[in-house]
């Protein structure tokens, strides 16, 4: 009787080529989408009663904000969003994080939809398009991009100057050095900043 050997099967562990390293923050980045589905779901209550307290609503043009809990890890973020009309505004996001042995860079050209009239404060819908780069010590790859966003803003205080957002989305990524398009999800974690 011959007994015939058959190799070990072989598991498959993915894909390893460049897009791979897109997703190296995405664990941190799911688990923080999760908390922020749930705060934009409860936020146009809270922001009902903002518009209710009686405070004069003051006219503001621009916003510049970051978001300082991604700041103290070092990575690093800017956004400046221009209003266009009373329901919509204009912009451009950027950002860098430093990781052990790679970088990520991005930056993107916006536009937000605010169904509501009061562009820069409520809920907001918005499309984004935008250029990803990674480096680590041997090269670089650059991808770009085209995403959605879904979040909730408020401008606070007696004069309106001070701007808080909470949101969601995801990004496509192609292109470039990429032999296949990937999806990433995106957060936008307490951003916080300046009306003006």
């Amino acid at each position: 009787m011959r007994v015939t050997r058959h190799p070990p099967k072989r598991i498959y562990r993915g894909y390893h080529g460049p897009e791979r390293r897109f997703l190296k923050t995405r664990p941190l980045i799911l688990a923080i989408a999760g908390l922020i589905a749930l705060s934009v779901a409860i936020a146009p209550s809270v922001g009902m009663a903002e518009e209710d307290d009686g405070i004069a609503n003051v006219e503001k043009n621009n916003v510049l904000s970051t978001n300082p809990i991604l700041d103290m890890f070092t990575w690093w973020n800017l956004e400046y969003e221009r209003k266009i009309g009373p329901t919509g505004t204009i912009g451009v996001a950027g950002s860098f994080i430093d990781l052990e042995d790679d970088s990520f860079k991005s930056i993107n050209a916006f536009y937000r939809f605010y169904p509501q009239e009061r562009a820069l404060s409520g809920f907001f819908f918005g499309g984004r398009i935008g250029v990803y780069n990674v480096e680590d010590r041997n090269d670089s790859e650059t991808a770009y991009g085209f995403g959605i966003d879904i979040a909730y803003s408020w401008l606070l205080g007696k004069q309106k100057g001070f701007s808080i957002s909470l949101g969601i989305g995801a990004v496509r990524l192609f292109g470039g050095d990429l032999d296949v398009a990937t999806t990433l999800p995106t957060v936008r974690l307490v951003n916080i900043g300046w009306a003006f």
